[in-house]
């Protein structure tokens, strides 16, 4: 009775075998799904990258030529990741002297807001593997309108435990040029040194 049973069973996956290679015609088969497939591009180690942070700080300068200066800014950086220690990017931005007759710069002194335009590097200082909080850097250079020469590194942390997708806080040193210095003329070329804390998000 087995070996009936085979048999039949054998004979059956024959005939439904053969008429699936002999289909009548004027049957179309659907076509293999076209969707790309799914990407997770936060565990995508390099590639394209963007951020923004805000920050706002406070002149370190004590000569009487100089007024005290308080600035809050805001930036946004977008650029190419080859891994979690080195990213590169050029980003812009918009710094506002916050306080009334704050502003630095002689040769400017009703106009309170400057545009810095930069070139940034940023990344990690340790293996990012299984790690939530990470010791970071970033280094900002360029050129600031209305103020003049823009430069500003920055240590600080970096917190997040996937790839991408980042938030980061750190104590950053400003140097920017500007025309403060009084001379028979009004001013004369020079240089504003200003501690900052930024805050920013990164993916």
């Amino acid at each position: 009775m087995k070996r009936v049973v085979s048999i039949l069973s054998l004979l059956l996956f024959g005939c439904l075998f053969l008429g699936a290679q002999n289909l009548p015609e004027g049957v179309v088969m659907p076509d293999a799904p076209g969707t790309a497939p799914y990407v997770d591009y936060r565990s995508k180690v390099s590639g394209f990258w963007a951020g923004v942070d805000v920050g706002s700080g406070v002149s370190l300068n004590v000569d009487p030529a100089y007024k005290a200066s308080v600035t809050a800014d805001v930036h946004a950086v977008a650029g190419y990741r080859f891994n979690s220690f080195i990213m590169v990017g050029v980003g812009a931005g918009v710094k506002v002297y916050a306080l009334p007759g704050s502003r630095v710069d002689a040769k400017y002194p009703g106009n309170i807001v400057s545009i810095p335009v930069f070139l940034n590097a940023r990344g990690v200082m340790m293996n990012p593997r299984s790690r939530v909080v990470l010791p970071c850097w970033s280094m900002d250079a360029g050129y600031s309108f209305f103020d003049g020469v823009y430069v500003s590194p920055m240590l600080g942390i970096r917190v997040g435990s996937a790839e991408r997708h980042h938030f980061v806080a750190g104590l950053a040193y400003v140097l920017q040029g500007a025309e403060v210095h009084t001379t028979v003329d009004g001013s004369a070329p020079g240089y504003v040194h200003s501690l900052q804390l930024k805050l920013g998000y990164q993916f």
